[in-house]
């Protein structure tokens, strides 16, 4: 086998420091921390590990930034918790999860908004075939039930704030917008999907993938501007039970069914980037397409696991050489 120097034209750099600035490709041994590492391309991320959840889940609410993150309320998958809608909800601060206020009621599969402390969820489900206009928020302390919607939901996808978001329902339930106090309907998808993603806000939402039959996977995406839906291009990798975090122009989209894979969206197509290390099918997503959370998974030994989106600057890859 031909050896770095052969290859290269030069042998591994040895240095006691990392490099100021290292270029593209540029590989060193570092001899204080003894790890061989390189500079990768500007942009580039990965996924690694971060902090535990205290109780395993699936198909629970999640919302806010990488380093302060709200989890509520999903399927317990590991005994004592295995097959049983929670109320538990997690606080994240960026390498721990912490038990605060539970929901009001029990719920999973609900369309979720807001940020850590300011925080909403509607329609969640209490059983597979209920659907539900219960509309909850949360304080940064505790739950208080307010205004449901006007139809109601199964399965949909919010996001917004406290006092402006915006629900797209996937079974049928069509879309509403709520203005802090009441909900309206508006204009309804252009194609109902279950078990899809979505991110932005609401006057500019993104809703991607999903199942229009509860078999097939769909990459259709589709892109709301304030009054209508319009499709847009499709995600490389059709699949449901997915998740999503950042804006309309700047999305992210990883794992879903049988899948670990991750796309970036630039507002005009998507492109697949770094899969996930874990299989973390019908995980809750939070943060920015640069700076992303994933927790929970219907997957055993995942099932409490969090993982976090980083860009790489010279990370210790040696397989990777």
């Amino acid at each position: 086998m031909a050896e770095y120097k052969e290859i290269n034209g030069a042998n591994i750099e040895i240095r006691t420091s990392d490099p100021d600035n290292a270029t593209v490709g540029q590989v060193w041994f570092n001899t204080t921390t003894e790890e061989l590492k390189y500079k990768a391309p500007d942009g580039a991320n990965v996924w690694s590990t971060g902090g535990d959840l205290n109780v395993g889940r699936r198909l629970a609410g999640g919302t806010g930034t990488q380093t302060a993150a709200l989890m509520f309320g999903g399927i317990g998958v590991t005994p004592p918790h295995a097959g049983i809608s929670q109320t538990l909800t997690e606080e994240y601060n960026g390498s721990s999860w912490t038990e605060v206020a539970d929901l009001p009621e029990d719920g999973y599969q609900m369309a979720d908004y807001g940020t850590q402390t300011a925080a909403g969820s509607v329609g969640m489900l209490a059983t597979p075939t209920a659907k539900r206009r219960k509309h909850v928020q949360y304080n940064g302390t505790s739950w208080t039930e307010t205004t449901g919607t006007s139809t109601d939901k199964q399965y949909g996808k919010a996001d917004g704030t406290q006092t402006a978001a915006l629900i797209a329902d996937s079974a049928g339930g069509g879309t509403e917008l709520w203005n802090g106090s009441s909900w309206t309907e508006v204009n309804d998808l252009n194609e109902q999907r279950l078990w899809a993603a979505s991110c932005g806000e609401s006057t500019a939402m993104l809703f991607f993938g999903g199942s229009p039959n509860g078999a097939a996977s769909s990459g259709k995406t589709e892109s709301w501007n304030g009054t209508s839906w319009t499709e847009v291009n499709d995600i490389a990798t059709a699949r449901y039970f997915l998740s999503g975090a950042g804006s309309q122009t700047a999305a992210l989209a990883f794992n879903g069914q049988n899948t670990k894979t991750t796309q970036q969206w630039n507002g005009t197509s998507w492109a697949e980037v770094n899969d996930m290390s874990l299989d973390m099918n019908q995980c809750a997503g939070s943060g920015t397409q640069t700076s992303a959370l994933a927790f929970g998974s219907q997957i055993p030994g995942n099932t409490t696991k969090t993982e976090e989106w980083n860009p790489v600057d010279g990370t210790k890859i040696a397989d990777t050489v």
